[in-house]
């Protein structure tokens, strides 16, 4: 993520080029659009960056902490939207409109600043989640400030943590006292968001509002559209989740467990792999004005996991072949729509080959090289498959 935060520096150039452009007498509505999807990356980097920091995976990204890319994302949500305004729909073709109803429809529904920016103001916000009469946009907002006040601010054995720090303790905590102090640390947030889970409840109230929006929406609505990523229809979507969920209760009977011991119970697989799977590659590649054009942008971020098997040759030499599984994330104006959101996608990944590593050190080695077949599953509107060569080099640090 820290990689790929730091695409994220050409925004200035690329929103004034893209202002330049809207202005010029003659251009076309295609053009406009162009230009526009440039400063939609943009915006979509911020809001990202945003949801990240807040969520408490980072602290900054690109050097830059939550209350500037906060500012940043302020600042590009009116130009976005005046962008998107000034372009003449009826001069678009059918699938040029269809990119401007989606980023328009995700601008329209992206939350208005739904952090604050010290605990208190936080809290102060979240306390009005027990109004009833709230709407959807301002609930969001007051449910934000409950995670923010109350899950990234978590008491525990003497230090404060956020949510998803205690939920990866949950995982790795072997007492199983420890896990439920851990647990029962994050009450505060549970009874915030959603009461004594009554029917009423600010949560319940949310999803019962989402749903009531989702269906006076016009256009496919997004459970299709994920349906969609995998080539199924909803309803055959929805028979395959009941099949997953029928067979995760077959295999697991017995007594049901307590909640600080679930994530711990079933973690343990992952637990005793790790020692034997190591293999893990997290990576994130940005270009942009690609092919010399103003806008063309496109960031890529690919998350695998699987299995490495090596075999040791004398004291130095350590040849291994791998096999990785995971999905991907492309984001820019050239970024494949296959969730249906202009400049934003998500696809399956999988990469086979294998590499030599030298060692120096215990601890120090040079990757002399690592050749892999990468395939990616993005929906580029004809079969649905890259093929990639993905070559590197490098030095790798054992702790």
């Amino acid at each position: 993520a820290e990689a790929a935060g730091r695409g994220m520096c050409s925004a200035g150039l690329t929103r004034r080029l893209a202002a330049l452009v809207l202005l010029l007498p003659g251009v076309t509505a295609a053009a406009a659009l162009a230009a526009a999807e440039g400063q939609y990356a943009d915006w979509l980097d911020a809001v990202y960056a945003v949801s990240t920091i807040e969520a408490g995976t980072l602290q900054a990204i690109d050097g830059e902490g939550l209350s500037t890319w906060q500012a940043r994302r302020a600042a590009l949500t009116p130009q976005l939207t005046s962008a998107l305004n000034a372009i003449d729909r009826r001069a678009l073709s059918l699938e040029d409109r269809r990119a401007l109803t989606i980023m328009t429809g995700t601008l329209n529904e992206a939350p208005d600043s739904p952090a604050a920016l010290t605990p208190a103001e936080s809290a102060a916000r979240c306390d009005g989640a027990r109004n009833a009469q709230l709407d959807r946009d301002a609930l969001s907002r007051s449910l934000y400030g409950c995670f923010e006040a109350f899950g990234n601010h978590i008491d525990f054995q003497g230090r404060t943590i956020v949510r998803t720090t205690a939920l990866e303790l949950l995982q790795e905590l072997d007492d199983p006292a420890s896990r439920q102090a851990l647990f029962q640390a994050l009450a505060p947030l549970f009874r915030h968001v959603n009461g004594a889970d009554e029917r009423d409840s600010p949560y319940r109230r949310l999803i019962h509002l989402a749903a009531a929006a989702a269906a006076a929406k016009a256009g496919p609505a997004p459970i299709a559209d994920a349906a969609h990523t995998v080539g199924r229809s909803p309803e055959a979507v929805e028979q395959l989740l009941l099949a997953v969920l029928e067979a995760w209760r077959d295999a697991n009977p017995g007594a049901a467990l307590e909640p600080w011991d679930y994530w711990h119970h079933y973690a343990g697989g992952v637990r005793s792999l790790d020692v034997r799977i190591p293999a893990g590659q997290i990576g994130a590649q940005h270009a942009s004005n690609i092919g010399g054009t103003s806008g063309a942008d496109l960031t890529f971020t690919s998350y695998l996991f699987g299995g490495r098997f090596s075999h040791r040759i004398g004291d130095r030499l350590l040849p291994f072949a791998q096999v990785l599984l995971g999905g991907a994330h492309a984001s820019g104006a050239l970024a494949p729509q296959n969730s249906g959101l202009g400049g934003s996608g998500n696809a399956f990944a999988f990469t086979a080959g294998g590499g030599l590593d030298i060692g120096l050190t215990r601890r120090l080695a040079i990757r002399a090289v690592d050749l892999d077949y990468y395939l990616t599953r993005f929906d580029n509107g004809v079969n649905q498959r890259q093929n990639n060569l993905k070559v590197s080099a490098g030095v790798i640090f054992r702790f």
